[in-house]
């Protein structure tokens, strides 16, 4: 019994008809999912490809159209996997708590201390630390909640802060 699919003819004469064909049954389950989960992840058919493993961008293409000549069974066991793999990271990403805001440490007060002075006495101060102390999160919070306040970012390699600054 041949598989069974929806066809679209874009053209009428019989010469130039288009077979659109969509799997339809078990197996469209299965090729709806896929496209579903690239959709979802804003994956191309290569990534997808790369990410099921030891499977190529044609024949996961050949696969979707439902083309593919080669060990279908196998493919789908891979298939299988890389979805079942999908859904686990989607299942934990969606039981990860939020990214958390501002935190008032001593370190993020000491900025905010200096921050509002400067604000005040209408000057600059230089903020630096090392990596992952607050500066940024803290810079950002104050300049959200007060008024006609900048933050310039500068990198060792930068002009020096004069020519910076005009």
């Amino acid at each position: 019994m041949a598989e069974e699919t929806n066809i679209v003819h874009l053209n009428r004469e019989e010469e130039d008809l288009v077979d659109i064909s969509v799997p339809v049954g078990p197996m469209a389950t299965l090729v709806e999912r896929v496209r579903d989960t690239m959709r979802e992840a804003g994956l191309s058919q290569a990534a997808a490809a790369k990410e099921i493993g030891d499977t190529s961008a044609a024949t996961l293409n050949q696969w979707l159209q439902g083309k593919y000549k080669g060990d279908i069974p196998a493919l789908e066991v891979k298939i299988e996997r890389w979805l079942d793999a999908q859904a686990r990271q989607s299942d934990a990403s969606s039981r990860l708590p939020d990214k958390p805001g501002y935190f008032a440490s001593p370190s993020s007060q000491k900025i905010i201390d200096t921050l509002a002075y400067a604000q005040m006495a209408g000057d600059i101060v230089c903020v630096y630390g090392g990596p992952g102390v607050g500066k940024t999160v803290t810079l950002r919070q104050y300049r959200d909640t007060n008024p006609a306040t900048w933050i310039a970012t500068m990198a060792p390699d930068s002009a020096p802060v004069v020519p910076a600054l005009e």
